[in-house]
Order: C-alpha cells, then structure tokens, then sequence
C-alpha cells in the first residue's frame, strides 16, 4: 500500500520513495523509519517505538 505526503508517494514493502514522480535513492533501514513515522502521522513517536518496529524487540541499540 503506498503512503502518500505532501509530493511524495512511499511504498513501505520495497522502501521505494518517489517525489513528483521521481525515483529517489533511499537505503533500507532509513525507509523502515520513514514508514513507522508516517504510520504513525500526527503522533510523537517514542524512541522505544522506533527501536521495536525498525531493529526488533531483540535488538539493544544505544540511540544516545
């Protein structure tokens, strides 16, 4: 399902992001926060809220 903001068009299961129509270069684990962030338009998103949903429960990052 795309993700549609502003000028841009976001599809979170191949982490593709076009502005205008245009392809732009987006690597992986940047996307996953791009579509948390957008899934979760209009809220402030927790730390411990991107640590699960874009490394894992099981995944213990040091975001200091």
């Amino acid at each position: 399902m795309n993700m549609v903001f502003g000028r841009f068009d976001f599809t979170p299961e191949t982490g593709e992001l076009r502005r205008d129509g245009r392809q732009l270069k987006l690597q992986a684990q940047p996307a996953r926060v791009l579509a948390v962030l957008i899934d979760h338009g209009g809220e402030i998103v927790t730390r411990e809220t991107l640590q699960r949903d874009v490394w894992g429960a099981d995944t213990h990052e040091d975001f200091e």
